[in-house]
């Protein structure tokens, strides 16, 4: 929308507008959670500074967008829990709703957060009597909604002839490819022609984390849940 400047430099524009905000609900969701301004401001902190973060905030690519998400998820997830009565628990299930569907257009990995986060709200649903069908199926079309960026794929293959980067979406077939990601390989978090286990992708996983945010990241984690057992204990 800015008048000024060019795509590329307007892409990695919003992808640093994007790493800040993350950072700043990073902030919000940890302070709430935990009721530490400290706890905020170290997670905050410890994530917008190591070097993959940085490095993905600063330039147009998807990471900075799904981190956004990511932390956006958590902050509805608060709000939901937080939500008086059944009129506010249905509200910010229907935001949450659009949030998630939404998340799920930019990359498929934030089913790692929408999948157990649904079961949850779903429960609780069910226990404030919000389970039948004229409550969830305001829900579940919020969700639908928050896909609709998606039409943009056949729109833009039918009016700008836009087949050249995104494929031919006007086909079925070659919209299913892309929905479904199957490029990359349909929900993996790696790619390539090996075929990798758990234990081997965990483990690399294990050793980018030490190498990007250090073996106090480990000790932190461990400090951390040490607290909330004597806190449990109390």
């Amino acid at each position: 929308l800015l008048p000024f400047g060019t795509a590329a430099w307007k892409t990695n524009l919003l992808a640093c507008l994007l790493g800040g905000l993350t950072n700043v609900l990073l902030y919000i969701n940890v302070k709430r959670f935990s009721g530490s301004d400290a706890a905020g401001l170290l997670t905050a902190g410890w994530c917008g500074f190591s070097r993959i973060f940085w490095m993905w905030s600063i330039q147009g690519e998807v990471f900075s967008f799904s981190n956004f998400f990511a932390a956006l998820i958590m902050y509805a997830a608060w709000r939901f829990g937080n939500a008086e009565g059944r009129p506010g628990k249905f509200y910010e299930a229907k935001l949450g709703a659009l949030i998630c569907g939404l998340a799920l257009t930019n990359q498929h990995t934030s089913v790692l957060f929408i999948f157990p986060t649904s079961l949850w709200v779903l429960f609780t649903l069910w226990r404030y009597e919000l389970s039948d069908m004229k409550f969830l199926l305001p829900v579940g079309l919020r969700g639908l909604l928050g896909l609709t960026p998606y039409l943009q794929l056949p729109i833009s293959s039918f009016f700008f002839n836009a087949r050249v980067t995104w494929g031919d979406h006007r086909l079925l077939s070659d919209f299913k490819k892309h929905l479904l990601r199957e490029d990359y390989g349909t929900f993996q978090l790696m790619i390539g022609d090996k075929k990798s286990t758990f234990k081997e992708n965990f483990t690399i996983y294990l050793n980018d984390t030490t190498k990007e945010l250090s073996i106090l990241m480990y000790v932190t984690l461990l400090l951390l849940l040490l607290f909330l057992l004597l806190s449990y204990d109390r």
